[in-house]
């Protein structure tokens, strides 16, 4: 936020583009402020915080001030995303171990970039064997921390089939404690 508005900075520039406005998935869970035990479908900010086992996406229209940003990126097409399983997939985002602080504005942005396999594909209640279009939580073997969230999964051929969403913790018989991460398939 810069002064009390959102704002997007394009890798490896110092460019601030004021967010406009903001659409989110129709299929949005949110905690209810005043009962958070209670969830419900709502793409209102105000009704309460995202539950991260839904889908957290939003789509952002950036002002026009500015230079011209540098690519629109292609969704995966439906072949893609119908054969994802196993496939090789990269991120690039901006995690929290990488930056003490965002960038201020004027400051030029630096991405990180992981890369791994899709290594499961389920419902958002981690269900595998349901219908083909339900199957919109991807899990890959991406290393992501704090800061990912949001950030494009993309096919080697640079065509975006996710977008990051969360991390969950599970912990192995020996006691080891493994990120396993996921991200909403477009």
């Amino acid at each position: 936020h810069a002064a009390g508005k959102i704002v997007a900075i394009t890798n490896g520039t110092a460019q601030p583009y004021t967010v406009e406005k903001v659409w989110y998935h129709p299929g949005v869970h949110r905690f209810l402020l005043n009962k958070r035990s209670m969830v419900v479908r709502s793409v209102n900010p105000a009704d309460g915080p995202v539950d991260p086992t839904s889908p957290d996406l939003a789509v952002l229209q950036l002002s026009r001030e500015g230079p011209p940003l540098p690519a629109e990126l292609e969704f995966a097409t439906r072949e893609e995303l119908d054969s994802l399983f196993a496939q090789p997939v990269g991120i690039i985002g901006y995690p929290s171990h990488d930056f003490n602080a965002w960038p201020a504005v004027g400051s030029e942005a630096s991405a990180t970039y992981h890369s791994g396999v899709v290594s499961r594909l389920t419902d958002f209640n981690l269900n595998g064997g349901v219908r083909k279009a339900d199957k919109q939580f991807v899990q890959y073997t991406l290393a992501t921390w704090g800061g990912y969230s949001g950030s494009p999964v993309f096919l080697p051929n640079g065509h975006v089939a996710a977008i990051h969403n969360m991390a969950r913790y599970a912990r192995g018989q020996a006691g080891d404690v493994k990120s396993i991460t996921h991200g909403v398939r477009v």
